[in-house]
């Protein structure tokens, strides 16, 4: 089954539930970026009134999304339930943007006032700021129902990863932990499951990327398929993760899909059961995997055989959003 969104030349996914709803973006012909809602086989547009860019970021179990908007160049956030938008904007701030929220509706994100980027907790309607000691950024995106945080933070230029958590809901105070690395200088995660458990992407001693996955203090290096560089995204309730890496093989167009400046042919994964496995591409060379959910359903991009001359070079072949399994070898596109 094929599925574009009508009138759009390119469609991404972003995030993904349990029940197989999946966020993200398209794109029209004009370049302006809206975002939508796949569910059940349809598409719904997620369009803020008068913005000129909407950008889901987050989905939760109820179907709650979030996500940013601009209106006259200022990022705003927004929730999305029950067919309607709330917008949020930390007080004081000139741009907000929600990444997270959690199954019982806590949101997570970051905002900027004064030229500095804080992170911050919507919970119950009431704003709490996060700011990482010593930091001249700290960011907040993601939440779980446990209301540990995933965020990052800066010092010095470098990127570290850090997870906020409390033993008692609604206690006052949190434990931070910097996440570290793999042997390099920074680190960045893109998801936290219910266990704590964070999937993302670490430098190792020669400061290529690698895709880690981080569970009850213990970091492990999930590698890739022969190339220097891959990043992991989820986890989801089964500590199982899903990625973008790259191979060793040149890619034959010098795409440069994976994004890290190497050429090389970059390929959708998933890591279940202590097995990576590699995902198929459309026909193409390469494809990326964003994140997975606790049904084994992998969300993102492969690439057809098609050239497509719209595309910013180096890339050459048409991309399309596909989801893949949960059963083995099944992909659907979008």
């Amino acid at each position: 089954t094929t599925i574009d969104y009508p009138g759009a030349k390119v469609t991404s996914p972003g995030a993904n539930n349990a029940r197989g709803d999946i966020v993200g973006g398209y794109t029209l012909p004009d370049n302006t970026r809206h975002g939508f809602l796949w569910s059940g086989g349809s598409f719904t547009a997620i369009d803020y009134p008068g913005a000129t860019t909407t950008v889901p970021s987050g989905i939760n179990a109820r179907g709650d999304i979030v996500g940013g908007y601009m209106i006259a160049g200022v990022a705003h956030g927004f929730l999305w339930s029950g067919g309607g938008f709330t917008s949020y904007d930390f007080p004081g701030s000139t741009s907000t943007q929600a990444y997270g929220i959690s199954a019982r509706g806590e949101i997570a994100g970051r905002y900027v006032a004064g030229g500095v980027t804080h992170g911050f907790v919507l919970s119950g309607g009431h704003f709490s700021a996060i700011d990482f000691p010593g930091a001249s950024y700290t960011g907040a995106y993601a939440i779980n129902t446990n209301d540990d945080i995933l965020g990052q933070y800066q010092i010095a230029g470098v990127f570290h990863t850090f997870v906020m958590s409390r033993r008692v809901r609604h206690e006052a105070h949190y434990t931070i932990t910097d996440l570290g690395t793999l042997g390099g200088s920074s680190s960045i995660a893109f998801g936290i499951n219910d266990a704590g458990g964070v999937a993302g992407a670490a430098n190792i001693a020669s400061e290529n990327a690698h895709p880690f996955l981080w569970s009850a203090g213990k970091f492990t290096d999930l590698g890739t398929l022969g190339g220097p560089n891959g990043s992991a995204g989820g986890p989801n309730g089964n500590n199982e993760a899903a990625g973008p890496v790259e191979t060793s093989t040149t890619d034959p167009l010098g795409e440069d899909f994976c994004g890290y400046g190497t050429h090389l042919v970059c390929l959708g994964v998933s890591w279940q059961g202590g097995v990576m496995t590699q995902l198929s591409t459309l026909g193409g060379n390469s494809a990326q995997a964003y994140t997975l959910n606790n049904r084994g359903q992998v969300v993102g991009v492969g690439e057809t055989q098609v050239r497509d001359s719209s595309c910013v070079a180096p890339q050459a072949l048409q991309f399309q959003a596909v989801t893949w399994g949960p059963k083995p070898g099944e992909i659907q596109v979008l």
